[in-house]
């Protein structure tokens, strides 16, 4: 395992979840309902601190810990921030961005005001009534709904304005400065944006003025009476905010980013270069339609990725759960030439890694307990990715000591989410939902490998998020293996590919035995019979001939179903087929040809179901 691939990875990613972190944060601050910002946060926190945990940063683990306890009581006790943990929970995620800088160029290193963030973020929340009163240079506190005073107040006055601030930062260290700056700027309003937006280590590559957007209710004179309290000795612009600050970038819509091999760009590019010039010049409409077509499947083919280019984050997760346990597995991932939506994958990742931490933490028991109980000292964990029907098939299984549905019933009655009637009457389904409850655990202890039930529920909230679902088997003693299944949205698929009367289809290549010539049909073992009849079309008006058989198995035997041509061996970018035809026909997927002839996928496990097949 490369360690420079595996940084270069922890870098990307986890600047990705503390974007999502600030993002969140800031909804959070102003929702009216928050509960779905803690959750995104509580997910965030826990994956930096997953993360942080496999490369060793203990730093950075101890702070994204604290966060995530903090947005847990937040979440179970539905608490809110006073202003002290407000300030402490912005500050946190500034040196956690300040701790990913310096992974950078070496290793995230300890610091007085990160143990400070820490102590804050763990000190009990004040209910609102002993909150303690701020001085009359810092933030006035609100009042309570019941009084008055807000019933009266206006929204225009309620509303906090936009701020453009510029302060100088101390000469010296330019992180600790910066933090020590947006420290003090917390505490006068809320920090909307900050430019630049992250603070880097050297100190020759950083500018000494920090930027930020700064939501603040008073007016101008306010705002530069408090801020000039707190930077007594730096020159402070302090305009209203109009327009983007300069240099902070906004991302448009709910797409995210993904990664794409500069030969797949190159190729997308030349079939766009060649569409341009056909357009110039004098080439036939088909040519142009071919090369259209062309563009448009490369420019597919860039949202798909190889399964196996994440084998190397799970491995490393699964080695760091390992180290972190004393146990032993070996992992083992099959389907990894599948290719599938990058933007599917980047949201499967997170819920993979929980799941195989799960294994290690939840499953895999001690190599002396396996031996004990007549199991190999190493244990064994399988994630395989399959389809199935028109659904991908992500399922995660170890060997462990499985997962005790009766011991989830007496949990549920301990924690109060079912009566001891109930619990005792309602189905396996219903019990086994429990374990995707958030901060459910079935295991007393907590720690930071597991987590508190965080994984299940963010692996749920993943699956639905792309119109799946997620369940479990287990059975005592001998093994627990989830599964994640969701629709599949345009994925690469080898088939053959035939044509029968005027009509394009594919049989799925694992599906097919061998191809044989029309004459030496009849030498074939089993059942024959024409596709456009096995699929219950009507073939009266056929005008061509059968000259080949394709051979495939059934519950039944072989079977030789007669074509008119076989084309060949294709990779097809193929697309769900959608609502009715999902139900009514035997055809779960679709693709188009280079010459714009649409193949219909055929899925052999549908057809008796659908009761397409005839036999002859």
């Amino acid at each position: 395992m490369d360690p420079g691939r595996l940084k270069e990875l922890f870098l990307e990613e986890s600047r990705t979840h503390l974007d999502t972190a600030y993002e969140q944060f800031a909804t959070l601050m102003t929702a009216e309902k928050p509960a779905l910002a803690i959750g995104a946060l509580l997910r965030s926190s826990h994956s930096l601190k997953g993360m942080a945990a496999t490369m060793g940063y203990e730093p950075m683990v101890e702070l994204a810990h604290a966060l995530e306890d903090r947005f847990e009581i937040m979440r179970d006790e539905a608490l809110s921030l006073d202003e002290v943990q407000e300030g402490a929970c912005r500050t946190a995620l500034a040196l956690l961005a300040v701790m990913i800088d310096q992974a950078e160029s070496g290793q995230p290193s300890p610091s007085p005001e990160a143990q400070t963030i820490v102590a804050q973020l763990r000190r009990p929340l004040l209910p609102t009534a002993q909150t303690p009163e701020r001085k009359e240079d810092e933030s006035p506190q609100r009042p309570p709904v019941s009084e008055p005073a807000v019933a009266k107040a206006s929204s225009a006055d309620a509303a906090p304005r936009s701020w453009r601030v510029e302060c100088s930062l101390e000469r010296g260290d330019p992180p600790r400065a910066a933090i020590r700056a947006l420290k003090r700027l917390a505490e006068v309003g809320t920090i909307d944006t900050i430019h630049p937006p992250r603070v880097s280590g050297d100190p020759s590559e950083v500018s000494y003025r920090i930027q930020v957007t700064l939501l603040h209710p008073g007016p101008h004179h306010q705002l530069e009476r408090q801020l000039g309290a707190l930077f007594a000795d730096a020159p402070l612009i302090i305009e209203p905010q109009s327009t983007q600050p300069k240099g902070v970038v906004e991302r448009s819509g709910t797409g995210g980013w993904c990664r794409v091999h500069s030969e797949d760009i190159d190729r997308a590019f030349s079939a766009v270069r060649d569409l341009l010039q056909h357009q110039e010049g004098p080439f036939e409409a088909d040519r142009m339609r071919r090369t259209a077509r062309g563009a448009y499947a490369s420019m597919r083919r860039l949202r798909l990725i190889e399964f196996s280019e994440i084998s190397t984050r799970l491995h490393a997760t699964v080695q760091q759960a390992l180290s972190d346990t004393g146990r032993q597995a070996e992992l083992r991932i099959e389907g990894g030439e599948e290719r599938l939506d990058r933007s599917n994958l980047e949201t499967l990742l997170p819920s993979l890694q929980h799941l195989l931490r799960n294994a290690v933490a939840h499953g895999i028991e001690p190599p002396t307990t396996r031996e004990g109980n007549g199991k190999p000292a190493r244990g064994a964990i399988v994630v395989r990715l399959s389809r199935r029907d028109r659904y991908w098939r992500l399922t995660v299984r170890d060997d462990g000591h499985g997962i005790d549905t009766a011991a989830l019933r007496v949990l549920a009655v301990e924690r109060g989410l079912l009566d001891a009637s109930r619990a005792q009457a309602a189905p396996e389904t219903v019990i086994r939902d429990l374990v995707f409850r958030p901060a459910f655990s079935s295991r007393e202890d907590v720690d930071t490998l597991s987590g508190r039930g965080v994984g299940l529920d963010a692996v749920k909230h993943a699956m639905e998020s792309l119109g799946g679902r997620v369940d479990f088997e287990s059975q005592p003693g001998v093994y627990t293996e989830f599964v994640c299944e969701y629709p599949q949205q345009s994925s690469l698929q080898q088939a053959l590919v035939v044509r029968s009367s005027e009509s394009h289809y594919a049989f799925p290549l694992d599906c097919v035995n061998r191809v044989v010539d029309i004459e030496g049909l009849t030498s074939e073992p089993g059942r024959q019979v024409g596709l456009q009849e096995w699929l219950g079309i009507d073939d009266s008006r056929r005008t061509s001939s059968e000259n080949y058989a394709v051979v495939i198995h059934d519950e039944d035997g072989p079977i030789a179903i007669r074509v008119d041509d076989v084309l060949g061996r294709r990779e097809l970018l193929t697309q769900p087929v959608g609502p009715p035809l999902s139900r009514l026909t035997p055809y779960s997927l679709f693709a188009t040809l280079e010459d714009g002839c649409v193949v219909m996928v055929l899925d052999l496990t549908r057809i008796d179901e659908t009761g397409y097949h005839r036999e002859r």
